[in-house]
């Protein structure tokens, strides 16, 4: 039992209760579970400190990249159907 913790992958979303037990704490379905997850880690989010001059990097990327977007690109026949 020391290695159950480490040894299983258990999933974050999921709920191994029984289903009296489900039912008493409330019935959350998947998608209720799933709105409080990611709820609370947009609450709790905390950017990453990153050096200016990686971030000027990055927006003169972006800024490129959105200059080319769909060019190159064959344009798309009709599709009759």
């Amino acid at each position: 039992m020391e290695r159950f913790k480490d040894a299983f992958y258990q999933p974050f979303l999921s709920d191994w209760q029984n289903h009296e037990n489900w039912d008493l704490s409330g019935a959350e379905d998947t998608t209720q579970r799933a709105t409080k997850i990611w709820q609370k880690a947009l609450t709790e989010y905390e950017a990453p400190d990153v050096d200016q001059a990686i971030k000027e990097e990055l927006q003169d990327y972006i800024a490129r990249c959105k200059l080319n977007l769909g060019h190159n690109v064959p344009a798309l026949e009709p599709v009759y159907f």
